[in-house]
């Protein structure tokens, strides 16, 4: 927030010094000192701030945007006061101004840029502001590192925050030739928490497309879907020099909603293993002793998950282990048949053990929690290892679960086959 309570006012008198705004005929004033000439307080003083994000008033050399951190310096940046107290524009000097291949003789100076502020209000508490992306939650203040975004931004609601469209994030382009005339590939999506806190890259990728500077293999098309969950990637490798396509590849992305990241999505045969293992029938008694440990094993987890749930909704994520759920430590939590039981980025992993029957001693059994994709606000299932997948629905965390099918009850084992039955 920037304050203005003096003001000096130079006027202007013929005088034997120079004639200029700091000339002056009385003794008590001299030539080019501020202070020394007329001055009006301001009762209560002014106040004005750069956007609602308070942005401090300096201004980055041409190294500095173009993010040469070796090279980057910060510039003093000024304003005009306005009748209302934010400002959207400033300007400063850049005295080392670099461009288009210029030899260093050659050198512009100085060059004025000026830059533009903006807001955008995600929820009745939260904001955010630009072109250098930075975050406000209601009194709170918090700045994107490298992070920026356009003035046009779009954004979408997701679990845990919001998705937020970005800007160009490569350096500069030279203007010249056939290079600078190339049209560039780009997207930049920003992750925004609920609770205001800092904002974190969730993609980026710039690119040439192919046949221009005789660039042989590039990205050649990025597509975001309409509801900011998935990104298609399309790339052409050419033969260098002749321009013709030779092979093309694609890349599916989704939006992982406990890493608000976009991560390769994940195919039938990346999900966890479902329906693999066929359940003969009971040969023995002591299968049934044995479902009799598992299913007690399994009433540890009830209070677990209502922590997991509780840490999702406060924070929409789910915690990455035990003590972020507020939980003991995992070989804290035994039990006669359970030798611990892990969190794990909302999964909840149980190791039997102990007294446990040597089929099951040593193995796993996990439960994920589930959210709707279209609803990832909704109410949260679980699925318990080896249950069926249900379309529109993903799991969270990994599935550890190494019992036999045959050893779990009855919601936790894959849908019967025909040689089951």
């Amino acid at each position: 927030v920037i304050y203005i309570n003096i003001i000096w006012l130079p006027v202007p008198a013929k005088t034997r010094e120079p004639y200029s705004a700091f000339s002056t005929t009385s003794p008590n004033r001299h030539y080019g000192t501020v202070k020394t000439l007329n001055q009006v307080t301001l009762t209560p003083p002014r106040r004005w701030r750069l956007s609602p994000c308070n942005y401090p008033l300096v201004g980055k050399n041409f190294w500095g945007r173009v993010r040469r951190k070796e090279l980057s310096k910060s510039l003093p940046a000024y304003y005009l006061p306005e009748q209302k107290e934010e400002i959207r524009t400033s300007f400063f000097f850049d005295n080392d101004y670099y461009c288009c291949d210029l030899k260093p003789e050659e050198v512009i100076s100085p060059v004025i840029k000026t830059v533009g502020f903006f807001s955008h209000r995600l929820s009745s508490r939260l904001s955010i502001c630009g072109p250098e992306l930075a975050v406000r939650y209601g009194d709170r203040i918090g700045y994107g590192k490298d992070l920026e975004i356009e003035s046009n931004a779009t954004a979408r609601k997701v679990p845990g925050g919001w998705l937020v469209k970005g800007a160009w994030i490569g350096e500069f382009r030279n203007p010249n030739g056939q290079c600078g005339a190339c049209e560039n590939v780009y997207l930049n999506l920003h992750f925004v928490p609920d609770s205001g806190g800092p904002p974190q890259s969730a993609f980026q990728m710039w690119d040439i497309p192919s046949g221009c500077c005789w660039n042989s293999g590039s990205v050649e098309q990025i597509t975001l879907s309409d509801d900011f969950q998935r990104i298609r990637v399309k790339k052409i490798f050419n033969e260098a020099q002749t321009n013709e396509a030779q092979t093309e590849e694609t890349t599916e992305l989704c939006f992982d909603v406990t890493k608000h990241v976009y991560v390769k999505c994940r195919t039938e045969a990346d999900m966890k293993p479902r329906q693999t293992q066929q359940i003969p029938p009971p040969t023995q008694e002591s299968e049934w002793t044995i479902r009799a440990q598992v299913s007690e094993s399994l009433t540890m987890v009830d209070r677990i998950k209502v922590e997991v749930l509780k840490y999702y909704k406060s924070n929409g994520r789910f915690p990455i282990d035990n003590a972020a759920a507020s939980i003991v430590k995992p070989e804290n939590l035994i039990q006669n048949y359970v030798a611990g039981i892990r969190v794990e980025e909302g999964a909840i992993h149980i190791q039997f053990g102990n007294r446990a029957d040597q089929s099951i001693a040593g193995k796993w059994l996990s439960l994920q929690p589930v959210i709707v994709n279209a609803d990832p606000e909704g109410p949260i299932s679980w699925w318990c290892g080896y249950a069926p997948s249900i379309g529109g629905m993903t799991a969270q965390g990994r599935n550890m679960t190494s019992v036999s099918a045959i050893h779990l009850p009855e919601e936790c084992r894959p849908p019967p086959t025909f040689e089951d039955t």
